[in-house]
């Protein structure tokens, strides 16, 4: 009798052991995936901002089939009132550099751009604005201005700036993790357009 509860004393002990063992496993195993409570609500927070706010830019093209690849593309072409390569474009608008000649056959097929090889480089590929594709451009701009206006708007001068400097860090951070060395595109557009004044930018075309 005795040894019967012995015997079934050590079961008990042996199945509460390989449960504080399986315990253990699986807390390993979750530490092993686990991502701190405020990186993870950071995470979701910044992704559906990022979806929410590519959907409001986009929003005065959705009716015409644009898409806000496309519609930036055009404003760009629009604002910069010139011709331009494929990868100057590739440095503004927010896709992958290899999606771009994608992104401008779409264009190409409605019309709305033109492509013209350069005559001292035949490789070399100058993009334009159509007649269409200007009257396009001009007549979505200014709901597609007052889109990211207004959603920007909700944040002070100060706290745009602190934005900026966060989002460059997470750039940065994350270039560094992929083992690229990019040129910051707010430099570039900061070439572009600043410190044009408007009527500057208007002499262009």
């Amino acid at each position: 009798m005795n040894s019967e509860k012995i015997r079934a004393g050590k079961t008990g002990s042996d199945r509460q052991n390989a449960k504080v063992k399986r315990k253990l496993i699986l807390r390993t195993e979750y530490e092993r995936f686990y991502l701190p409570r405020k990186t993870l609500k950071t995470i979701a927070v910044f992704s559906q901002a990022f979806h929410s706010y590519e959907r409001a830019a986009a929003k005065a093209g959705q009716a015409m089939g644009i898409t806000g690849s496309q519609l930036v593309t055009l404003w760009i072409l629009l604002l910069m009132g010139r011709p331009m390569q494929p990868s100057e474009i590739s440095r503004l608008v927010p896709i992958e550099a290899s999606s771009v000649s994608s992104l401008l056959d779409r264009l190409a097929e409605r019309k709305l751009i033109k492509r013209r090889r350069m005559p001292n480089d035949r490789r070399a590929v100058e993009v334009t604005l159509t007649e269409q594709g200007g009257k396009l451009a001009e007549k979505l701009a200014p709901d597609t201005r007052k889109s990211v206006v207004d959603v920007y708007n909700t944040l002070s001068d100060k706290e745009l700036d602190q934005f900026i400097i966060l989002l460059g860090k997470i750039r940065d951070a994350s270039m560094s993790v992929l083992g690229v060395d990019e040129n910051h595109a707010e430099d570039y557009w900061e070439k572009l357009f600043w410190p044009s004044e408007p009527s500057q930018i208007s002499k262009r075309k």
